[in-house]
């Protein structure tokens, strides 16, 4: 993998790797904890001039094998479980391709889609800070999972799947792109056993934002507002209220003109300091539904932490990432929320 021979696993040469397919399973698992983790691992031993920042080297990775950081920094001692979650995704993503299709599809096959439609708890953020868009994705889903089916068509060579076209009904527009590698599966956001929709829709968004040979971290890896999430996913516009000015009769009344109409609207919602119920913040969530009394939302991750408490006044855990909350305890927590026109 060190393409140049210089000693160092660079964080550009990972990049390049991530998107071969040849390097598969185990190893791909192995480029994909290293390529998140490399800031970490590089800073194990004091093997270069001034700051450690030109990539992995055998001297870290026999560092982290003694476990003299692993057992200090927890960064660093996730790293072995990013390689088995990585395996993990890898395993689902080859039993959906070897059964439903793939590298051997017929016109009957459906690696993308092998339920018919895609489910939202299959919808799981993975260790890339796109909580914006798949928020946003989230919502689409609730709204209508046959929108998303509707935005991949398969390309075919014969009975070989070469590419993927994604039509994205807002502001990306149309991109086609490679299947995904084992270690893109590994790397970024998976839907498991459900297909390979969620990859292929992170994929082409990245490629859409930044080019086929853009970084995915750098392009759309690093956060970004909750309208350009949406504006992605639709052609209607967005309306952001900053929920600190934005009185609660106006915020409810919006809230049941979006969700409520025919047909809903994508709304997503975010946190943007720490809180007494312990939800993720610098994140974005997903708001499904509102009843007049209690608020629906959903965290893209597709589970709540464990210190986020089962019950307390006005709120309520519910599987899959999802929650119930009051909007006076949404309204106190969140920082804003953005509504498709």
């Amino acid at each position: 993998w060190d393409t140049d021979a210089d000693g160092w696993l660079s964080l550009p040469e990972l990049t390049v790797h991530l998107r071969d397919p040849a390097i598969q399973g185990d190893d791909a698992a192995a480029l994909s904890a290293l390529h998140h983790k490399i800031k970490d691992l590089e800073e194990l031993s004091n093997d270069e001039v001034g700051d450690e920042n030109d990539g992995v080297t055998v001297a870290d990775l026999l560092q982290y094998e003694r476990g003299q950081a692993a057992t200090q920094d927890p960064s660093v001692a996730s790293v072995d479980g990013e390689h088995a979650a990585g395996k993990t995704a890898i395993m689902f993503a080859d039993l959906v391709r070897r059964h439903h299709g793939g590298e051997h599809a017929t016109a009957n096959s459906n690696e993308l889609f092998p339920s018919g439609a895609p489910s939202l708890d299959a919808l799981r953020q993975g260790r890339l800070g796109d909580c914006y868009f798949l928020a946003a994705l989230g919502g689409m889903l609730a709204r209508d999972p046959n929108s998303v089916v509707r935005m991949i068509r398969r390309n075919l060579d014969g009975n070989r799947v070469t590419s993927y076209t994604v039509t994205f009904p807002g502001a990306i527009g149309v991109h086609r792109v490679k299947p995904p590698t084992d270690g893109e599966i590994a790397r970024y956001s998976s839907s498991g056993i459900d297909g390979l929709w969620l990859p292929v829709i992170e994929k082409a968004y990245s490629q859409g934002r930044g080019g086929a040979t853009a970084d995915r971290q750098t392009e759309i890896g690093g956060g970004d507002s909750l309208s350009a999430g949406i504006d992605a996913l639709t052609a209607n516009g967005t309306d952001t209220d900053d929920l600190w000015a934005t009185d609660m009769t106006t915020t409810k009344t919006k809230l049941q003109n979006a969700l409520n109409g025919r047909p809903a609207k994508i709304v997503t919602a975010g946190i943007s300091s720490d809180n007494d119920l312990h939800l993720p913040s610098g994140h974005a969530y997903t708001v499904l539904a509102f009843d007049g009394a209690m608020m629906t939302l959903r965290n893209p991750w597709g589970y709540n932490p464990a210190d986020v408490p089962a019950t307390a006044t006005g709120f309520e855990r519910l599987p899959n990432g999802q929650f119930k909350m009051t909007p006076e305890l949404f309204d106190d927590i969140f920082a804003d929320i953005t509504y498709e026109e």
